[in-house]
């Protein structure tokens, strides 16, 4: 096996093994995020704060139930590809995507696969994405942090929602007012990353970030 390919598998196994201990800790379920409908409102914008506009391929990480993807489409004329572990949720994005087929076209595509195995990761053109949005809980960005930055052409853009990118810090960040069940009142935190020279410092995470950055979030 290819030395590189076989350090990327180990790391993926160490960061599998690293969530599912803290979440069992916690009572969770090793997720890289629960399947939870976005407010209409901060997709909007998510696509705002991401600088998405017309050229731009978007790949939504956690896609949900496709609104997104749908909305950057028929807004801007833009390309999308999503991902969601959850057969649910791919099943409502592609209701959605069928019933707007006469203004979508092609545009967006949804996929029900786990984007983290490497066997899939091979499989996707990150080359030609310009925009990466995720929707995740802190271990899921962390455990998708490498994967991107090792994949995407510098110029990337990187949106979170909620959660960001562990030691790797946002360029911008903004509060999305909205007051629902999530926990923090003053509203959604958005986190806005480029993919630069800087950001190379990052393509790794190992288990000590993995666990402070886990029991940071735990403890707000």
């Amino acid at each position: 096996m290819d030395p590189v390919e076989e350090a990327k598998k180990r790391q993926h196994s160490i960061l599998r093994q690293v969530q599912g201990e803290l979440l069992k800790n916690l009572g969770k379920a090793p997720t890289l995020a629960p399947y939870t409908p976005t407010p209409q409102g901060i997709l909007d914008k998510v696509l705002e704060f991401a600088h998405v506009g017309q050229g731009d391929v978007v790949y939504d990480i956690g896609c949900g139930d496709g609104r997104l993807l749908c909305s950057a489409a028929e807004k801007f004329g833009t390309k999308g590809l999503g991902w969601d572990i959850e057969p649910a949720a791919i099943e409502d994005a592609r209701k959605l995507i069928a019933s707007k087929a006469g203004v979508l076209g092609h545009l967006v595509e949804v996929r029900c696969e786990d984007i983290t195995k490497p066997e899939i990761v091979a499989g996707v053109d990150w080359q030609a994405v310009t925009v990466v949005v995720m929707y995740l809980s802190i271990q899921g960005n962390l455990t998708m942090r490498p994967i991107v930055l090792k994949n995407v052409k510098k110029g990337t853009r990187v949106v979170t929602v909620q959660f960001g990118m562990g030691d790797w810090q946002p360029k911008e960040k903004c509060i999305v007012p909205y007051e629902g069940h999530h926990k923090d009142s003053a509203g959604i935190p958005l986190f806005y990353y480029e993919v630069d020279d800087e950001a190379q410092n990052y393509r790794d995470t190992d288990e000590r970030e993995l666990r402070e950055w886990t029991m940071k979030v735990s403890a707000s």
